[in-house]
């Protein structure tokens, strides 16, 4: 579905403009998103516990002379191609761009979807007047909103045999609830062990207590780092 939707999206920016065709540069800025449309974001509420709403930080970047003031401009969400609606994602009136800088941030506020996983597709919109949307490929963020879990990228072979063993929804979420943490992608060997280690003296302190935590398999739950 992801490939259908970026061929799609690919189709309606044809013929748009590349950095080289937009004017360099007198009193109108650009801004635009740091990333193409194509770098979609895919966010899940599974991993913020019983959270209701959350907050991501999205950076931006202008294009033009520096900002001698703070401009405001406008994101929207493109109700054509998102399959969300208002009610999964907050907007405010207009974010603000920081004079004298060349990247800055702004958040969005997403909502739970529930069961549902829906498509947000976000559109930079300018001011409307010194301050326009830059390339057509930068103007658009894709972000896929859900509650589901699958397998994380960084749960490769070597994590399931030093450290985590076989993958299972129970144990992921275990892992989360244990250690605080269910993102390994840029730690380090020694502390996934210290974390898978904190899963391991968890799982033997309730089979001390006659508690054993099962695994999807109905087998004891266990890991395989060492320690």
């Amino acid at each position: 579905m992801k490939k259908i939707y970026v061929f799609i999206l690919s189709v309606f920016l044809l013929g748009a403009c590349s950095k080289e065709n937009i004017p360099m540069y007198d009193t109108v800025n650009y801004i635009q998103f740091s990333d193409t449309y194509r770098d979609s974001m895919d966010i899940s509420f599974f991993f913020y516990g019983n959270a209701e709403q959350i907050e991501i930080p999205v950076e931006v970047e202008m294009l033009g002379n520096l900002f001698l003031e703070d401009r405001s401009f406008v994101v929207e969400l493109d109700k054509d191609l998102s399959t969300a609606t208002d009610e999964h994602i907050v907007l405010p009136e207009y974010y603000v761009f920081r004079k004298e800088h060349v990247k800055d941030t702004i958040s969005l506020v997403l909502n739970n979807p529930g069961d549902a996983r829906v498509r947000i597709v976000l559109a930079i919109r300018g001011n409307g007047a010194d301050v326009l949307a830059g390339e057509y490929s930068y103007q658009y963020k894709i972000i896929n909103l859900s509650s589901e879990v699958s397998i994380p990228e960084w749960w490769d072979g070597d994590v399931d045999k030093s450290f985590l063993g076989t993958y299972s929804i129970p144990k992921y979420q275990l892992l989360i609830k244990v250690t605080g943490e269910g993102d390994w992608t840029n730690l380090d060997a020694s502390t996934r062990r210290a974390y898978a280690l904190q899963l391991k003296y968890y799982l033997r302190e309730m089979e001390d207590k006659d508690e054993v935590v099962l695994d999807v398999d109905g087998k004891a739950m266990t890991v395989t780092v060492i320690g």
